[in-house]
């Protein structure tokens, strides 16, 4: 893939900003001490990093994939422990580009390219890991909300300050298989969330996490592209993530130098 003169300056801007903030014997520490990156979120804020993927209309700077790719891998040579970071925070928000309100998009959009909010994706189970169908974690109607219960596991950054769980989950128990499933923002910190840290090889930094959901109260205002409808918003951001068209057409970008 042959940059563009702009991409070019973003590659640049990119790798600066990685050996300024992240260089080897950082990376080392947060790694050993199990610490979130901060500073380098921030870092990534300020410098526009984590609103590149968003659209112009939101407050984003509207990159493309491509642009993606090339930050990605500079944050990834430092460490893929901390591209983790990067990548869950876009992975959620573009979802909620895609099928958010326009008020879902106001309220939490602008915070997130900030980096005053984060966000982690929970979808995999115990007994539902690729298979996103087959997840049993549900939510049941009480009131003007929902009541959550069940278990996620491995979700990354999900213990970190100020972070929205991007929860998949049942909402029709008695619907096929890929029918039912709905999409819920809920705090980290939320009433009858309990968050156990996975001591996992390489990936010590952000965070690897059990999620255990007792009773969580959510509102509708939670509910992003509508209830039952959270396989469309998990495929909206599986084929960005997976689609082997784009591996294939966009390739590796070569680093330089």
């Amino acid at each position: 893939m042959r940059l563009t003169d702009d991409q070019t300056q973003l590659q640049d801007s990119a790798r600066k900003l990685m050996r300024r903030h992240a260089p080897p014997d950082v990376v080392r520490e947060l790694d050993e001490r199990r610490l979130y990156p901060y500073d380098l979120h921030r870092a990534w804020a300020e410098a526009g990093l984590l609103a590149l993927a968003f659209p112009e209309e939101d407050g984003g700077l509207g990159g493309s994939v491509a642009d993606l790719l090339i930050v990605g891998e500079e944050i990834s040579y430092a460490s893929p422990d901390l591209f983790m970071a990067f990548a869950g925070n876009v992975f959620c928000g573009l979802n909620i580009a895609r099928k958010g309100s326009p008020a879902q998009r106001r309220a939490w959009l602008p915070k997130l390219m900030a980096g005053e909010l984060r966000m982690a994706i929970s979808m995999s189970e115990p007994g539902a890991g690729s298979d996103v169908g087959a997840i049993q974690t549900h939510a049941v109607r009480d009131g003007a909300g929902w009541r959550i219960n069940g278990q996620k596991l491995w979700c990354t950054g999900a213990g970190a300050d100020n972070t929205l769980l991007n929860i998949y989950l049942r909402t029709d128990r008695e619907a096929p298989y890929r029918k039912g499933l709905s999409l819920m923002l809920v705090e980290n910190d939320a009433e009858g969330v309990e968050l156990r840290r996975c001591d996992m090889l390489g990936r010590r930094a952000t965070g690897t996490y059990e999620v255990f959901l007792k009773d969580v109260y959510v509102d509708d205002s939670r509910i992003i592209g509508g209830l039952n409808q959270g396989w469309d918003c998990a495929m909206s951001g599986l084929q960005i993530e997976r689609d082997r068209f784009l591996r294939e057409q966009y390739g590796r970008v070569a680093r330089g130098g």
